[in-house]
């Protein structure tokens, strides 16, 4: 179709895609460009060593799918206070739900997306469900054991 003088708009249009998937298949027929790019998004898990993905160079997952699904399922009241004591010697402050909400993170970009993505933390609808509400999971990390307090 190229050959016969169309352009990438009317290419798109034949065959139901965007012009840029058009432009994109015309600058680089084999993908090995495409390709190379999306490997510079990624890096390796924390975890295990596999390849984990992002959306832009430096912003790669800490950990691959498996492992966050691993983490995901081994919240615990214990080690979310543990995580929350970690925030806070980190960060000078208690987390807030906010913090601990990807998306809410990811909307409000900067210091609060590199927070959340610094570490592995628990997300604030998991510790409303072990703690009947985030404030409470605050407080059970603000009271220190006996041992710690010596």
């Amino acid at each position: 179709m190229r050959a016969r003088g169309a352009t990438s708009t009317a290419i798109a249009a034949r065959l139901g895609v965007a012009p840029s998937t058009v432009r994109g298949w015309l600058s680089d027929p084999e993908g090995s460009g495409s390709r190379a790019r999306k490997r510079r998004y990624g890096a390796c898990c924390w975890s295990c060593g596999r390849a984990t993905t992002g959306n832009e160079p430096g912003q790669a997952r800490a950990l691959c799918p498996t492992c966050r699904a691993r983490i995901r399922r081994r919240w615990t009241p214990a080690l979310v206070v543990q995580r929350m004591r970690e925030w806070q010697a980190r960060y000078g402050t208690w987390p807030t739900a906010s913090d601990w909400h990807s998306s809410r993170a990811h909307d409000r970009g900067g210091e609060a997306q590199r927070r959340w993505e610094e570490g592995i933390w628990p997300p604030a609808s998991t510790v409303t469900r072990l703690f009947r509400r985030f404030d409470y999971a605050v407080r059970a990390a603000m009271e220190r054991p006996d041992e710690d307090r010596r």
